[in-house]
């Protein structure tokens, strides 16, 4: 932990079983304050995985399949970066960091 700044480390200040999202409080030293936020993803990919399995990969996908499960600060950060709007980024990004989430193999 950095000495600039300390966290009060209250389990119970913010945390959704829903999704498993967590917010901590973070004091700095200089008085900023700002929330940090962190989530669960274990059960997510596990899901994703097992889902994956349960699928051939021979199997043509049509419209509306789901082929990912994206946690929620995964996916606000994707479109802060311009990724989730973008077809192509998205994808690059899918066939690297985001292959855990796949819930279906997807190629081109």
């Amino acid at each position: 932990m950095s000495e600039n700044y300390r966290k009060i480390d209250d389990p119970n200040f913010d945390y959704d079983p829903a999704n498993g999202v967590r917010q901590r409080l973070v004091i700095e030293q200089d008085g900023g304050i700002h929330l940090e936020s962190t989530q669960e993803v274990d059960h997510i990919l596990k899901a994703a995985h097992e889902s994956r399995m349960n699928h051939s990969k021979n199997e043509k996908l049509g419209d509306d399949v789901k082929v990912a499960s994206i946690p929620m600060l995964i996916h606000a950060d994707l479109v802060a970066k311009g990724i989730w709007q973008d077809k192509k980024r998205l994808f690059q990004w899918l066939m690297n960091e985001g292959r855990p989430f796949l819930t279906r193999d997807i190629s081109l």
